[in-house]
């Protein structure tokens, strides 16, 4: 007696048992995903437009009953899909190929969503034929394709033009480039992006960094680096006024800012690091859990705490690695406070770096690891 497909049965297990389903995201799940579009086929017949579905999934998936919006077509019963294989949908099918669809690929630009039989979007591709997408997609006889396939599909600039006229039908689109690399590395902050940040006496408290600040009152917003020092040869975006000019003087400055990370992302992460430079001391919290302190005593610290001692800085220091059990999927913050080393101290620096390393999967893709019903 033959073995089952063991890829089939979870695939059935996980249905019934209602496992298989995430109601908690409101965007689409990368799962089967849109891959390559022949929109305007040479010529002035429209017959030859199809479309081509991704499976990026490592088990089978049943799509029996999705739609694509925009062209009107719905899959038939038993529609299943092997795990890195290709679906096309045809307006004068193939062999092996679904359609005919009675709808028509707009030339001009045109809103694909994919749906499952339970009204979930699955994937969304909004294209049009502006300068943003490639000119020879359109009408050349080449097609719309997605550099690489274990990628969402929503950004401009995960798609190009095929290789080849007519493009791959129901195969890699460029096989060199198809497959997830083994570990990549994503800037999540640049030294120069703006943060928010707070230099005057006011104690914000010592649960400051459980809560986003808003700018208004004493809470600023500039480039970084931040600071002042006339020493460091790290760049600052935003000066200071000299510390001693403060009064009553200000012992620590507080900054915050936001950063995103993609469910595959946090499910593929690998590292988080951080580059710094603190004069003279600090404290960092990532969704208000501290996580790392720089030449800072231990116990409770408040606004009125010193550093353990004066730091000049001369640039960023090498990766520091963070615990990164607080981030989560979505929007996430970083907040730091520096502290000076004693009563008129005569300089202050903040510059930060951040990347996350992430493994086994592409960093920039959507959601790849929900099974969907």
């Amino acid at each position: 007696m033959p073995l089952p497909n063991l890829s089939l049965v979870l695939t059935l297990v996980l249905s019934f048992l209602g496992l298989v389903n995430n109601p908690l995201s409101a965007s689409s799940d990368g799962v089967v995903v849109f891959n390559e579009v022949q929109y305007n086929p040479t010529g002035s017949d429209e017959s030859g437009e199809w479309i081509e579905l991704f499976n990026q999934m490592g088990i089978i998936t049943d799509i029996s009953g999705w739609r694509i919006d925009g062209i009107g077509y719905t899959f038939p019963k038993g529609t299943l899909v092997n795990p890195g294989s290709y679906v096309v949908v045809a307006k004068m099918p193939g062999a092996g190929e679904f359609g005919p669809f009675t709808g028509s690929i707009d030339n001009g630009g045109e809103r694909l969503r994919l749906y499952n039989h339970s009204d979930r979007l699955m994937d969304e591709l909004d294209f049009g034929d502006d300068a943003r997408w490639p000119a020879a997609a359109d009408g050349s006889g080449a097609t719309l394709a997605k550099r690489k396939q274990y990628t969402a599909s929503g950004r401009t600039d995960r798609w190009t033009y095929s290789a080849q006229l007519e493009g791959t039908r129901a195969s890699a689109n460029f096989p060199d480039a198809g497959g997830p690399p083994p570990s990549s590395t994503v800037g999540l902050i640049a030294l120069a992006d703006v943060w928010r940040y707070k230099d005057t006496s006011v104690d914000p408290g010592v649960d400051w960094a459980a809560s986003a600040h808003p700018v208004g009152g004493d809470w600023k917003s500039g480039a970084g680096g931040i600071g002042f020092e006339s020493g460091t040869t790290i760049s600052l975006g935003t000066v200071l006024s000299h510390p001693n000019s403060n009064s009553p003087f200000v012992f620590t400055y507080h900054y915050e800012r936001e950063f995103d990370l993609s469910a595959a992302q946090l499910a593929g992460l690998k590292s988080l690091k951080l580059r710094h430079g603190f004069d003279d001391g600090a404290v960092v919290y990532l969704n208000g859990t501290e996580v790392l302190r720089v030449n800072m005593p231990a116990g409770v610290i408040d606004a009125s705490t010193l550093a353990l001692g004066g730091l000049d800085i001369d640039n960023l220091s090498a990766d520091t690695t963070l615990p990164t059990g607080a981030l989560v999927s979505g929007s996430n913050r970083i907040s730091v406070e520096v502290h000076q080393e004693s009563f008129g101290s005569s300089d202050t620096v903040f510059g930060v770096e951040l990347d996350v390393e992430i493994a086994g999967v592409d960093p920039d893709a959507g959601p790849m690891l929900s099974i969907n019903e």
